[in-house]
């Protein structure tokens, strides 16, 4: 059984910055979200 496949990503500095952003949302929400509950 595969648990978990480690990839490398060598994004453009565009595409970094669009992760980086996307980080964050992600980041934001989870913490909204738990000190919700």
């Amino acid at each position: 059984m595969i648990l978990a496949k480690k990839v490398r990503l060598i994004p453009t500095p565009e595409q970094e910055k669009v992760l980086r952003n996307h980080a964050g949302a992600a980041r934001f929400a989870y913490n909204y979200c738990k000190r919700m509950s």
